[in-house]
């Protein structure tokens, strides 16, 4: 597992940016791999008319963190671990109508020869699961990978009410200090995400962590919640946190529940 140190998200944040700087060619709007997917896919005769939305989405630091811990890269090295080959620079979306009664990847694939004919010559390289969902790897003629996951419109809804969210402890813009819980850590991303907190992963554990466990510097955190679920927040929260925002939070929220 690759080390944790204070600027560790820093150094993937400069390192990824200038992965993208080096490569601004290929991704430029104008006629880069966007812009040429967009118009394959707009033109299609049914594509056109059932694909919602088609999304590049640069990669976050935790996303890109987990990619680097697969490659074995330490800190010293970040930005040679940074190979195109290896790491996909951005995670593409298209999102399918619910109204379409075929399989959302089928869509895809009644244009996936013209993008391999295409300029860029996207080509199917691979296909993962992460988590729940599943996506495939895309591969440029230069050598650039990507993360293209193929959803319907609930599926994707899904996917952003369930997001996994990873931060290094202490980077959210809420008031947070060192010695906080997993659970204060939640409620200071949002008073919604704590009240909707089902589980949370410390520092890559392969399983939960308590909602009392202490964080340290430099630990990040996943979490996992359903915000169109039932809320799950119980009066033995009132153990587990230790912030003053938490415990608001948690007062707000059962003062409304009796009054109602």
């Amino acid at each position: 597992m690759m080390p944790v140190k204070e600027d560790l998200y820093e150094e993937i944040h400069k390192a990824y940016e200038e992965t993208l700087r080096k490569n601004r060619d290929t991704f430029r709007e104008e006629y880069g791999v966007e812009a040429s997917m967009q118009k394959l896919v707009q033109d299609g005769a049914r594509t056109g008319s059932m694909v919602k939305s088609l999304s590049f989405q640069r990669r976050d630091a935790y996303s890109l963190y987990q990619d680097l811990s697969k490659l074995r890269a330490d800190n010293k090295d970040m930005r040679k671990a940074f190979i195109k080959e290896k790491l996909s620079v951005f995670d593409i979306f298209i999102i399918v109508s619910d109204q379409y009664s075929g399989r959302p990847d089928d869509l895809f694939f009644e244009v996936y020869d013209k993008l391999y004919q295409g300029f860029y010559r996207m080509t199917v390289t691979g296909c993962f699961c992460d988590g729940e969902e599943s996506f495939y790897v895309l591969t440029d003629k230069y050598r650039h990978t990507y993360r293209l996951y193929v959803q319907s419109e609930l599926e994707y809804r899904r996917h952003l009410n369930r997001r996994a969210v990873g931060r290094r402890h202490g980077e959210s813009d809420a008031p947070v200090c060192p010695g906080i819980t997993v659970l204060d850590f939640a409620f200071a991303q949002g008073e919604e995400i704590g009240l909707h907190l089902e589980r949370a992963y410390v520092n890559d554990g392969i399983s939960p962590a308590g909602l009392d466990t202490v964080l340290k510097a430099g630990d990040h955190v996943r979490l996992e919640y359903d915000l169109s679920g039932p809320v799950t927040a119980v009066f033995e929260w009132f153990g587990y946190v230790k912030t003053d925002l938490a415990k608001e939070k948690l007062i707000g929220y059962f003062n409304r529940r009796f009054r109602g």
